[in-house]
Formats: structure tokens, C-alpha cells, sequence
């Protein structure tokens, strides 16, 4: 499950259960190969740099770091919310740094093919979502990862496996 990632990228020297930027930072050593397991949407990274979810934070901080990644759909969803703000804005201390953390997987012709698909077959069933979203599906699905969202729309989609860390844990 998951796929393996060889782009040298520094990955999570943060301390975990944290916002972004909040607490010391450690000496990380550079993951050459790591597999990915779980997508996080852009919501969950953003409750991620706010701190605003305790279960999800609980989680996250519980998940082996070289497991989760975000899309580059989701760094550009995140560096647009920034540039609509002043740099005095608190987030300005949040986003970058997780950005520099975490694993950020490339969107390739691989998942342009899925996306294709999938908007195709959102459209024709009356269930379009934004493109976006779309996206980030798409390229959940292209590479077998699980989509890490509290955004139920996401359950809809046919082969998608998808996880709410919002809530807490389940229990049967």
C-alpha cells in the first residue's frame, strides 16, 4: 500500500501533537525512501497548522511522520490562502513551516489521467465536486493512498478509502 517516494525531501522534524511552528524543532534526518500511506486533504493539513482538532492532532502525532504526505494541489490550496493575507497574519507562522515538513507528493500525468476520469464520472452521475477536491482524490486514488478528510463528500467516490481524524476513535 502506498508508494514509495525517492525526492530526497526533508520530512517531519517537528514535534508532533503541536500546531505547525509551535514548540522546538529537532535535527530531522532526510528520508531518501519512504512510503506513503495516507493523503491528508487540505482541510485536515489546515486544522493540522491551526491546531483546532485535539483527536486529529492526537492522531497525526501517533502516525509514523514518513507515512503521511500532502498533494502539491494542497501546498498550492494553502500558499493561496496565504498570499490572500497580511504576513502578520498568525498562520504566517504556521503554513510555511509545515510545509517544509511534510511530505508533499507530486500531481503527475498518472493522476491527471484519474482526475479525467473521475470528473468525467462525477458530472455524468449529478455529483460534481470542485476541481480541487477532484484533484486530491484523484491522486489519492492513483497511488492507492488513503485520503485523510473530515469532508463526507469524499465517501461518494467509488475505491476511495477515506478516514476522518477529526473524530475521535471508533469504536465497534
Amino acid at each position: 500500500m502506498g508508494r514509495v517516494l525517492s525526492s530526497g525531501r526533508r520530512v517531519g522534524a517537528h514535534r508532533r501533537g503541536l500546531p505547525y511552528g509551535a514548540g522546538s524543532h529537532s535535527a530531522g534526518a532526510p528520508s531518501l525512501l519512504q512510503v506513503i500511506r495516507f493523503l491528508l486533504d487540505t482541510n485536515v493539513a489546515s486544522f493540522l497548522t491551526k491546531g483546532i482538532s485535539p483527536p486529529l492532532m492526537r492522531r497525526f502525532r501517533d502516525t509514523n511522520k514518513s507515512d503521511a504526505a500532502i498533494s502539491t494541489i494542497t501546498e498550492a490550496e494553502m500558499r493561496f490562502g496565504l498570499a490572500l493575507l497580511p504576513s502578520e497574519a498568525k498562520v504566517w507562522r504556521t503554513v510555511p513551516p509545515f510545509l517544509r515538513e511534510i511530505a508533499i507528493e507530486p500531481w503527475d500525468s498518472r493522476c491527471a489521467t484519474r482526475y479525467a476520469e473521475l470528473a468525467a464520472r462525477l458530472r455524468r452521475t449529478g455529483h460534481p465536486m470542485s476541481a480541487f477536491d477532484t484533484m486530491i482524490a484523484a491522486h489519492a486514488l492513483a497511488y492507492d493512498f488513503t485520503l485523510v478528510t473530515n469532508d463526507k463528500a469524499f465517501a461518494r467516490i467509488k475505491g476511495l478509502r477515506v478516514e476522518d481524524w477529526t473524530k475521535g476513535p471508533q469504536r465497534a
